[in-house]
């Protein structure tokens, strides 16, 4: 599990459990012309939350 994928999960997990909301900001490199798609972003916590379902 990647940590720079772990912290916004836990961020995320907790705001829903205090019925907050949460604002995730992508990855952009205008230098570079990159950007986080945001498919590949809920996809990466989407495997965050498989792992931690089968940690528990």
């Amino acid at each position: 599990m990647k940590k720079s994928t772990i912290t916004p999960y836990t961020t995320i997990f907790k705001n829903l459990t205090y019925g907050l909301h949460s604002v995730m900001l992508l990855e952009y490199n205008h230098n570079e012309n990159y950007f986080l798609d945001p498919i590949d972003a809920i996809s990466n916590l989407l495997d965050v939350e498989k792992e931690q379902k089968e940690m528990f």
